[in-house]
């Protein structure tokens, strides 16, 4: 046995000897570079390609089998400029020659000095690499033959550097550059963790980014088993680019995790996140992750560095104060089934500043159409303190205890096309509000609502009153208008409902609201809007326009027995006018800002008050202030500072660019009877009216001891100043000359009045003596007929008696 064994040494050793001898040889009498050129064309008849072998070539043998290279450049595909392909500086490749007697494989470290591959695509699609890969005629495997497995397989490392890599798409427009690339490895040997590092810089065109990154830590491949496991794998980024929050991003990430795939698990014992000043861990486990892939975990986030979040988001420690966020907590638990396309959140908690929500979520068609539903409920915080906690300086509110409380629940469904909210309840100070909401086509968005609240006080978060500004009709449309997503209202298709018990909005108080809103293809209409305002109601139709280049707002509102007195008083801190009100206003503007529409109002409006006042505007007074002063005696300030009441205020108007202007104003009182026309301009607030006024025959009322006086005349009045400060005048000279005209009118009349009364009686004597002297001419008639009569009877018979006697 010795002897064989001794044989058998002797026989080893001779073929080592030889093999020595052989690659001592080949060394000696065989230079590779004689072979440049055959080499090149051999490429190039297999490629189509150019390969330059520009530096010198060198072979080992023995104890190492291996090629080392200079500078070797293949050439680019046709049509693709004159950049090469592919470029290595310097290239080390070397196997140990006894191992592979054993089957075993012993590579010594790779080298790879300035790599570089430039890979390109063109604007129809094609690449260059394309003429490198052409599609090969599939082999059927020999079932009865399986491939012999290496022993062992063992590399002594991988060392890269001065790498780059360039990616240069023309169809998509874009370039991406891999470039200072260094990879080096420990001995990589299968079934144990190999060391290694890498690093390099990331540059793109679009959106232009500039990163540097670097990798540590090790790895264990076992291909033949189908086992790889990363062990503390560690990948630091640091990033700048316009496209990132806040144009910079540094992070790191921390992998421990195991893969079987003939097992078909996955363990992800650790994947730590560190980014924008939040931490990430997260646990899994993935089941059938070839077949059916199934995963399960628990993830949390953690805010370690609140002022960084801030700076990530684009935003600075003057609009949020970063140390309040730090410490908030995320956590949560998922389950994935990507052959059931199925996920689920079943727990979800979130501690914000201070804000605690909780939520749980399912989401099918995974990997086709994601539908997620859930549930959402914020429990009460006070939203006050947590914006102050946060630095964020709120504005200045008419009631400091606003934004007290606050809750959210709702439940909710979503996809990439859809949005549905249900059961939402939600409640802010004293406000709750219920409802749904559901949106679809985000593109062009399908909006419907249905929301009802039981009482919200706008004034609350308003800031402090000041003194009361004239309002303008269009004010509540026009509110806000000016940052109107004009865009976003072209496209919308909404419909919904708001229902309110109670509101109070710029002191106005009504109750009751019931409002619809509809809008398609950039008209928007608020109707019909029903409440109870003030004793009365209130009916409104409210229109914006957007389809042109300017947009338009349309009011149609209607008032109805609504006690204008009290709605002043709150509305403007002045009940300027009392009494029970009709309104009509139907106007249009064009524009956002309030000033260009009210430049632009045109419309018409109607009025009319019963049982009521105007205050600071007392006509009568203004009348008495004349006359007194015509008798040279001046009014107490209590008279001066009466009112005017009336039974009935009416009048129509129009209103052209703002100008409202009215030719029937009609106010009547026990008092007096007015009859006016007149202008008042919205834009500068100024009033111009010229009155006339009767006053009546009434001593009932006020002033009633100076209408004694002044009843029956018609005095010109004029009203000027502004609608919240008018001035009434009344001029002397036309009162005198009313008055005047009056006592020679009555004197006219009185005497043309006698001067009848004295022609009838004339005419009645003459009437008289002319019947009594017709009585005697035709008494002297009928007498000097009868003597005649008698003259011709006494001469007839004469004659017949002389006739007779002849």
């Amino acid at each position: 046995m010795k002897k064989a064994f001794i044989i058998i040494a002797a026989v080893l050793g001779g073929l080592v000897l030889l093999l020595v001898a052989a690659a001592v040889a080949i060394a000696v009498f065989v230079d590779p570079n004689d072979y440049k050129d055959q080499i090149s064309e051999a490429v190039e008849k297999q490629t189509g390609r150019e390969l330059q072998i520009e530096g010198d070539l060198a072979l080992t043998f023995f104890p190492w089998l291996g090629v080392e290279t200079g500078t070797v450049v293949l050439g680019n595909a046709a049509g693709f400029g004159p950049e090469p392909f592919a470029r290595v500086e310097r290239s080390v490749v070397r196997v140990r020659l006894l191992p592979l007697l054993r089957g075993e494989v012993q590579v010594g470290t790779v080298v790879l000095h300035g790599v570089q591959a430039h890979l390109a695509r063109r604007a129809d699609g094609t690449t260059n690499w394309d003429d490198l890969v052409q599609t090969q005629p599939d082999e059927e495997p020999d079932e009865t033959t399986e491939p012999r497995a290496l022993a062992a397989l063992a590399v002594g490392g991988l060392d890269l550097r001065d790498g780059r890599v360039v990616w240069d798409d023309a169809m998509e427009g874009v370039r991406y550059e891999l470039s200072e690339l260094r990879l080096t490895t420990g001995e990589v040997v299968m079934g144990r963790p190999v060391p290694l590092s890498a690093s390099g810089r990331v540059a793109a065109s679009e959106p232009a980014l500039d990163a540097t990154f670097f990798l540590q830590g090790s790895a264990t491949l076992e291909p033949d088993r189908g086992r790889y496991a990363a062990h503390a794998l560690a990948l630091a980024v640091e990033a700048e680019g316009e496209a990132l929050p806040g144009e910079r991003f540094n992070g790191r990430i921390t992998l421990d995790a195991a893969v079987d795939v003939e097992q078909q698990t996955l363990e992800v014992s650790r994947l730590d996140v560190d980014a924008a000043g939040i931490s990430l861990a997260v646990q899994a486990r993935g089941a059938n992750i070839v077949d059916a892939p199934r995963f399960s975990g628990s993830a949390g986030a953690r805010v370690t560095d609140g002022a960084q979040l801030v700076r990530t988001l684009g935003l600075t420690e003057e609009d949020l104060d970063g140390n309040a966020l730090r410490g908030s907590t995320l956590e949560s638990e998922f389950e994935m089934d990507l052959d059931a396309q199925t996920a689920s959140v079943p727990r979800l908690v979130l501690n914000l500043a201070g804000v605690r929500g909780e939520g749980r979520a399912h989401v099918t068609q995974l990997l086709e159409q994601p539908n997620i539903t859930g549930e959402l409920a914020i429990a009460e915080f006070a939203p006050r303190a947590v914006l102050e906690r946060l630095g964020v300086e709120l504005p200045e509110m008419q009631d400091a205890e606003a934004l007290g409380r606050a809750a959210l629940r709702l439940a909710f469904s979503a996809s990439p096309a859809h949005l549905d909210v249900e059961g939402l309840q939600a409640s802010l100070d004293d406000t709750t509000l219920r409802g749904e909401a559901s949106v679809r086509d985000f593109e062009a968005p399908v909006v419907r609502f249905n929301f009802a609240a039981d009482r919200i006080d706008m004034d609350r978060y308003l800031g402090p009153e000041t003194e009361h500004a004239a309002p303008s009709p269009t004010g509540a449309a026009a509110a806000g208008a000016t940052e109107l997503p004009l865009d976003l209202l072209r496209a919308l298709d909404v419909e919904g409902r708001v229902t309110l018990g109670e509101v109070k909005v710029m002191e106005l108080r009504a109750s009751d609201l019931q409002a619809t809103l509809t809008g398609r293809g950039g008209e928007l209409r608020l109707h019909p809007v029903n409440a109870a305002l003030y004793g009365g109601r209130y009916q409104g139709d409210l229109r914006l326009d957007v389809r042109g280049e300017e947009p338009r707002i349309a009011v149609n509102d209607r008032l109805q027995d609504v006690q204008i007195g009290a709605l002043l008083e709150d509305f403007m801190g002045d009940d300027l006018v009392r009494g029970t009100a009709n309104l009509a206003v139907n106007v249009g503007g064009v524009g956002l800002e309030p000033e260009a529409i009210m430049q632009t109002l045109t419309g018409e409006a109607r009025v009319q008050v019963r049982d009521g006042a105007i205050k600071n505007l007392n006509i009568a007074g203004a009348i008495r202030e004349g006359y007194a002063r015509y008798q040279g005696q001046r009014l107490s300030a209590e008279e001066r500072e009466r009112s005017t009441d009336f039974a009935e205020l009416s009048a129509s108007a129009q209103i052209e660019a703002g100008l409202v202007s009215s030719q029937d104003l009609q106010i009547n009182s026990p008092l007096l009877r007015v009859r006016g026309a007149g202008t008042l301009d919205l834009n500068t607030e100024e009033i111009d009216y010229r009155l006339n006024t009767i006053v009546v025959a009434t001593l009932e009322g006020q002033d009633a001891a100076e209408a004694e006086v002044l009843r029956g005349l018609t005095l010109p009045v004029r009203v000027s100043g502004t609608y919240t400060d008018p001035s009434v005048s009344v001029e002397l000279r036309a009162l005198l000359e009313g008055r005047v005209r009056e006592e020679a009118d009555k004197l006219r009349r009185e005497a043309e009045q006698r001067a009848r009364e004295e022609l009838k009686q004339r005419e009645q004597q003459i009437e008289q003596e002319l019947k009594k002297r017709e009585e005697q001419v035709e008494q002297e008639l009928k007498q000097r007929e009868e003597e005649l009569k008698q003259k011709l009877e006494e001469g007839t018979r004469d004659r017949l008696r002389d006739l007779l006697r002849r």
